[in-house]
């Protein structure tokens, strides 16, 4: 997936109602900068769920990586900043 930039054309409702709530807190944990071990831990689940939970959320999100995860408002409807 290298060399894709992400979506910035997504509707945020529809991309919110497609994320599980797992995967929203998951993904708003790792935005903030912990660990797969440490989201794992927050969320009682082994750090590979939370790597498998990362890996559903970036296509959802027309994301790449987490440094473009840190990038979303998870405030106002998942949409980049920036």
């Amino acid at each position: 997936m290298t060399g894709q930039h992400p979506r910035r054309d997504s509707p945020a409702r529809e991309t919110a109602a497609v994320l599980t709530p797992q995967e929203l807190r998951v993904a708003r944990l790792a935005a903030q900068g912990l660990t797969n071990r440490e989201i794992g831990a927050q969320l009682l689940i082994s750090p590979r769920t939370v790597g498998h939970h990362l890996a559903s959320v970036f296509p959802k999100l027309g994301i790449v990586s987490r440094a473009d995860l840190a990038r979303i408002d998870f405030g106002d409807g998942l949409h980049l900043i920036g």
